[in-house]
């Protein structure tokens, strides 16, 4: 598999949980358009600073062997990102019930332009999910030789699927603002598993690939 394309399930990560469930929130709130459009634009900064960040980083390591194999460096990193990717499906599995709204997404229907911006950036950048997910993606992209513009395709797809909400919206008007409610409720029972998928392939795909 190219690991252009083995990266960008990891997309679904990024958005599955409370990131996807503020975009639903928006499309109620006052002003959708506009805040979803705050919000969109603060996604694409945190996830790009992410994983351009890690991938420069990542790309300054010797990973390879002089044989041509994996350095020492490299399988290290390897265990390390299963671990990080393992601890992150047990916090995803131990929240899978969790359904209690955080006291900011209570409030993000009144919240204005600036505040749902760094909304965007703090989920996006800080998130656990979201940090191990761009860090993964950068450092499977560089382990396997791609150049740093290999990490669009993620970037591109973790932005269209936070821009599902509103994209619906726009099409489908008052008919998807009604639906919006029922797709909450499905994510709150079915995303963890989505997640847990993604992460267990993507574990596999560090090592034994």
């Amino acid at each position: 598999m190219m690991p252009i394309v083995a990266v960008l399930p990891l997309a679904l990560t990024m958005n599955l949980g409370p990131q996807i469930v503020t975009c639903l929130a928006l499309i109620t709130a006052d002003k959708p358009i506009r805040k979803s459009l705050y919000y969109l634009l603060a996604i694409l900064i945190a996830a790009t600073a992410v994983s351009m960040t890690a991938f420069l980083l990542f790309s300054l390591l010797k990973t390879k062997a002089p044989s041509g194999g994996k350095s020492t460096t490299s399988q290290i990193l390897d265990y390390v990102f299963a671990g990080l990717l393992a601890g992150l499906g047990v916090y995803v599995f131990i929240r899978r019930k969790t359904h209690t709204k955080p006291k900011w997404l209570e409030t993000i229907q009144e919240a204005d332009g600036r505040r749902v911006f760094f909304l965007g950036l703090g989920l996006y950048s800080f998130f656990p999910t979201d940090l191990v997910a761009s860090v993964a993606a950068a450092r499977y992209l560089v382990e396997h030789k791609m150049h740093y513009y290999s990490v669009f395709p993620f970037l591109a797809l973790t932005l269209l699927i936070a821009a599902l909400p509103l994209l619906s919206f726009l099409v489908f008007k008052k008919r998807a603002e009604k639906a919006m409610p029922k797709v909450r409720a499905w994510l709150d029972t079915h995303a963890w598993i989505v997640n847990e998928v993604v992460i267990v392939f993507f574990i596999c795909m560090i090592l034994f690939t």
